[in-house]
């Protein structure tokens, strides 16, 4: 029997799909899928890109040398995380903030 997809809220209430992704954290991290539902949960900066497709950037630090960007998706009217970004650049980040807008 498959298993249930894992969903977190985020701090302004969005329900989010924790699916299987390419999870970019790899096995350097104990429990990769609680530090995925961290950054959702507790978001340093929060992002929301409305385009074709609307989408949600999630980006925290994770430790002292690791940040996460997450990037989550509406899709029949359910939040889906699509990606996963390790120490993203600054120029990825940037780009973000220019397409949309920071709620956190």
């Amino acid at each position: 029997m498959a298993q249930e997809p894992r969903t977190e809220t985020d701090p302004l209430g969005h329900r989010i799909i924790l699916e299987s992704i390419d999870l970019a954290v790899g096995a350097q991290f104990a429990e990769p899928e609680e530090i995925l539902a961290q950054v959702i949960r507790k978001p340093a900066m929060l992002i929301e890109v409305r385009g074709p497709e609307q989408r949600l950037y999630f980006f925290r630090s994770v430790d002292w040398s690791h940040t996460l960007l997450l990037g989550a998706e509406l899709r029949n009217d359910e939040w889906r995380v699509f990606s996963c970004v390790q120490n993203p650049s600054s120029t990825e980040l940037s780009e973000l903030l220019k397409k949309g807008r920071q709620l956190i």
